[in-house]
C-alpha cells in the first residue's frame, strides 16, 4: 500500500506539468510567415466578412495601403503573432492625367520668322523653343490641354514630327507621337491605325522594341500619341504600363508589394520603397 501511495502521489505533479506546458502550446503565438495578394473581397467585403469595406477594389494611394493593411491582416491571421511576416502584393489607383480638351496646330514658316533662334533654318532645334512658343501660342490655356503639334526638327538630320505636349499644373508635357516610319513598321499602309483596337493590339509590341535597350523598371508608364482613321484622322493618346517583360495598356493600377511584420503586439509596414504619387503626368 504504501509503495501504490508514493506512485499515485508522483504522477500528480507529472500531470500539473503536462497540463502547464500544454496551455502554454496552447497560448504561445504562432510566428507565419506568407506572401500574399489581395483580392477583390479583400477590399470590399464588409468588416464582419473579412474584408476592409472600400468601395473600389484598390488603395486610394500609398498611406492608405499602409493603414489599411495592418487591419486586414489582423483579421486575415487572428493566431498569428510576434515574428510574422507577411509580403503583401496589392493594387494601388495611380490615373494619370488624361487631355481634355486636344486641339491641332501645324508650326508655319511666319511662326519660325518670329524667333531669332528659328527664323535661320525655319524648324526648332531645342526642347526649350518647342516650349516658348507654345507659352506664345496659347497664352491662357487651360489645364488638360493636349496640343497635336506638327512641326520640324533638327537632331543631326531635319526630322518631321508630330507631338503631344499636355498641358497641366503649369507646364507642358510632351506625349511621343508616331513617325511615318513607325506606322509602316507595324504593317500600316497610311501613316494611321484603322481603329482604336488595332493601335491598342500593335503598340505594346512596338513599345517593347523601342525601349529594348533601356533598362526600365516594372511598373514604368508611358504614353503614346497615335493617329486612327474613322471617316477623318482621329488623334488618340494611350498609357502601357511595363510589367518587367512586356507592355499592356494602363488601366491606371499600379501593382505594388511591401513587408509587414508583426512586432509589440501589432502589424505594421517593415519594409517598403513606395513613393508612387496619387496622380501623375508619365
Amino acid at each position: 500500500m504504501m509503495f501504490v501511495g508514493l506512485a499515485f502521489m508522483s504522477c500528480e505533479p507529472m500531470e500539473d506539468l503536462h497540463d502547464e506546458v500544454d496551455a502554454e502550446i496552447a497560448n504561445r503565438p504562432i510566428a507565419g510567415n506568407i506572401d500574399y495578394t489581395m483580392v477583390e473581397e479583400d477590399y470590399t467585403a464588409d468588416p464582419e466578412d473579412g474584408g476592409l469595406g472600400l468601395r473600389f477594389p484598390n488603395f486610394n494611394s500609398v498611406t492608405d495601403a499602409q493603414n489599411l493593411i495592418p487591419e486586414f491582416l489582423a483579421m486575415e491571421f487572428p493566431v498569428w503573432g510576434e515574428g510574422s511576416i507577411a509580403n503583401v502584393t496589392f493594387d494601388i489607383y495611380a490615373p494619370v492625367v488624361t487631355p481634355k480638351t486636344t486641339t491641332y496646330y501645324e508650326v508655319t514658316t511666319e511662326d519660325y520668322d518670329s524667333y531669332e533662334a528659328t527664323e535661320k533654318y525655319n524648324n526648332f532645334d531645342s526642347m526649350s523653343q518647342i516650349y516658348t512658343f507654345l507659352n506664345d501660342k496659347y497664352p491662357d490655356v487651360e489645364d488638360r490641354t493636349l496640343v497635336v503639334l506638327e512641326y520640324k526638327y533638327y537632331s543631326g538630320q531635319l526630322n518631321y514630327l508630330i507631338n503631344g505636349f499636355l498641358y497641366n499644373d503649369d507646364q507642358w508635357q510632351l506625349i511621343p507621337g508616331l513617325t511615318e516610319d513607325d506606322y509602316t513598321l507595324m504593317g500600316e499602309g497610311y501613316p494611321n491605325f484603322s481603329n482604336v483596337e488595332e493601335a491598342e493590339a500593335k503598340l505594346p509590341i512596338f513599345l517593347l522594341d523601342l525601349y529594348k535597350y533601356e533598362d526600365l523598371p516594372a511598373g514604368t508608364v508611358k504614353p503614346v500619341l497615335y493617329q486612327y482613321y474613322n471617316g477623318s484622322t482621329q488623334n488618340e493618346v494611350a498609357y502601357f504600363v511595363f510589367d518587367g517583360t512586356s507592355w499592356s495598356l494602363y488601366d491606371n493600377l499600379v501593382s505594388q508589394t511591401a513587408q509587414f511584420g508583426y512586432t509589440d503586439g501589432h502589424w505594421a509596414v517593415s519594409y517598403t520603397h513606395l513613393t508612387l504619387p496619387t496622380k501623375r503626368i508619365v
